[in-house]
């Protein structure tokens, strides 16, 4: 009799747990949920490139190296300048240090964020608008007489730009329109690092052009060829691989051991590999997967395909430069 008691109050206490489960299961059922995914987050990002992303992986998590051992240069008794850069798809702004040899350290950058060339229709939009861009150069230090404006030859295509350039020149500046050749030569001098003349050439991948240039006994040699917005013009990719070919053969192979880069599409793919220092090595152009942005996608094929000419040794991207900073080197020589 004393084993069917305990047969019986292990029925019952079964019956009871049984009970409890039932009517609280939703309340357990969310409690290993919370677990489950309190253990997801203690678990790294997959980086299998099979996986179901739109985004490169990083080489941090591939573990390749991605600084650059190249070092910034010493700016001796440099002077606050300002520069804005009127581009084809928008303003790049930096106010940078420079000393009467042009080495330069930014001290404020805007990569084309703050303003879109489609809200100026008026020289009120310029005066409103721009006088406030501004004001964030002047806090760092450009004072009025060392401000620059430059209007690239990507945005000299669009009629938005001459409703820029006389409302700027309006308000008292002066408006340097530069050809695509002088982008070319502009973006050398401010990327290209002292020592490496002999060995490198410089690629700026813009949303109207794409500027390829070398320098040789002093003199620079810059080409232009089709820009990231190629697409828009209807231009199939064979055609701009096909002149990118042509043009890299003109470059002499014994410039192509360093690619220096920069430009709208190079500055995302530096973000997908390496922030967090001025100079940093990207990846083969094969190692970045295409998103659902169209510009990406064709900027990407650029780079491929400046790239599988030259089979550079290392690809550098500065993200403290642009050609209009080469601009204010110019004015030094």
């Amino acid at each position: 009799m004393q084993t069917n008691y305990k047969q019986i109050a292990l029925i019952v206490v079964g019956v009871i747990l049984l009970g409890l489960g039932y009517f609280y299961q939703d309340k357990i059922m969310a409690f290993f949920d919370k677990k489950k995914t309190e253990l997801r987050k203690d678990v790294p990002p997959s980086t299998n490139p099979n996986s179901a992303t739109t985004s490169a992986v990083t080489t941090s998590s591939s573990g390749n190296d991605c600084t650059s051992p190249i070092q910034s240069p010493v700016v001796v008794d440099g002077k606050i300048m300002g520069v804005v850069e009127v581009g084809a798809s928008g303003f790049n702004a930096f106010a940078v240090k420079m000393d009467a040899q042009g080495n330069y350290e930014t001290v404020y950058k805007d990569f084309d964020k703050s303003l879109a060339l489609e809200g100026f229709a008026t020289y009120e939009d310029v005066k409103t608008k721009l006088q406030a861009y501004l004001s964030k150069l002047f806090e760092r230090g450009v004072s009025p007489k060392n401000m620059h404006f430059v209007i690239s030859s990507g945005a000299l295509k669009n009629s938005k730009t001459k409703i820029i350039a006389d409302g700027l020149k309006k308000m008292g500046y002066f408006v340097n329109e530069v050809t695509a050749e002088q982008e070319g030569r502009f973006a050398l001098l401010a990327l290209l690092p002292k020592g490496y003349e002999n060995n490198s050439f410089v690629v700026d991948i813009g949303s109207g052009n794409t500027k390829i240039s070398y320098i040789e006994n002093g003199r620079v040699t810059s080409y232009e060829s089709f820009g990231a917005k190629y697409y828009q013009q209807g231009i199939e990719d064979g055609l701009v691989s096909k002149e990118l070919n042509v043009t890299m053969n003109k470059v002499p192979n014994k410039y192509k051991d360093n690619m220096f880069i920069i430009g709208g599409v190079p500055y995302e793919l530096a973000k997908l590999t390496c922030e967090g220092q001025r100079y940093a090595k990207l990846k083969a152009p094969n190692q970045y997967t295409e998103t659902d942005n169209v510009k990406f996608n064709t900027g990407l094929k650029i780079y491929n395909y400046i790239y599988t000419n030259a089979q550079p040794k290392q690809v550098i991207f500065d993200y403290d430069t642009n050609f209009v900073i080469g601009f204010l080197i110019s004015l030094k020589r």
